[in-house]
């Protein structure tokens, strides 16, 4: 079975080695590439063609409008999740065309949650 692509970009070093941790040792989890600021980013993930991208807040507000629909047309369309520190991002977040919102104060086992749901959805758009 395929491994499912993820592509991380978020400033906070620690943040980044913290997600890195929990994602790598996960079965059917790969991390490809990781972005530290938003100079370069829309290559590197049309490089990688990731099936999920981790981003945060921070680089969305530091990029141009559109960026998350920018970075759902690449070849991959992958899944975006915004990570933020306030909750209440979410809405804008949304409004932005992100597929989900993960706080960073929330639990790691959620964010599996999400990605593990959208490996599901990915497995079933594969195998149609």
């Amino acid at each position: 079975m395929r491994k499912l692509r993820i592509f991380i970009a978020e400033p906070d070093r620690d943040l980044r080695l913290g997600l890195q941790m929990l994602l790598d040792p996960e079965p059917g989890m790969r991390v490809i590439g990781i972005a530290v600021r938003p100079a370069g980013l829309m290559q590197q993930v049309k490089a990688v063609k990731p099936d999920i991208v981790l981003l945060d807040w921070q680089i969305v507000l530091a990029m141009t409008d559109g960026t998350i629909s920018k970075l759902k047309s690449v070849d991959s369309r992958p899944q975006i999740i915004v990570l933020h520190v306030r909750s209440e991002t979410y809405k804008d977040a949304e409004a932005a065309g992100a597929d989900y919102f993960f706080c960073k104060d929330s639990p790691p086992d959620q964010l599996l949650a999400y990605i593990r749901n959208v490996k599901q959805e990915t497995v079933t758009k594969d195998t149609l």
